[in-house]
């Protein structure tokens, strides 16, 4: 193995453990910024809270995937990853206020809601990852 590829490798890894520490740190702060407890939906076969949880994780994956691209180092892609947490999480948020029945909607299973929830944190990840600019 050549020293630029021992080197790659090395940032890879750094980026990679530092970007699933930010997804943990995420689904943390997503689940206890909602009043639904989506982890124990899930565990009882709640589609809704599962489609909400899985919609919110790809939404904020894409944003660490392209904090990562633009960033010059991994203090810098942390930066971004912790500013596109705020803004997923607050676009959460948002949508209970816009839609403030969602949750209970969500609780009892209701499809419709978990898909909403769900695809309004892909667009807002998509929409947050697009905005990052080098």
């Amino acid at each position: 193995m050549t020293p630029t590829f021992l080197s790659a490798l090395g940032a890879f890894l750094a980026h990679l453990v530092v970007a699933l520490g930010l997804l943990c740190g995420f689904i943390a702060a997503f689940v206890h910024a909602t009043p639904q407890h989506e982890i124990a939906l899930i565990r009882q076969g709640n589609v809704a809270a599962a489609l909400e949880l899985g919609g919110a994780i790809v939404g904020y994956a894409i944003v660490l995937s392209r904090a990562i691209v633009v960033s010059a180092g991994i203090g810098e892609a942390i930066v971004w990853g912790l500013i596109g947490l705020v803004i997923q999480v607050g676009g959460q948020y948002a949508l209970n206020l816009v839609v403030p029945r969602i949750s209970a909607a969500i609780e009892a299973g209701t499809l419709s809601a978990g898909i909403m929830t769900g695809a309004t944190a892909i667009a807002l990840g998509l929409l947050n990852a697009a905005c990052m600019t080098p």
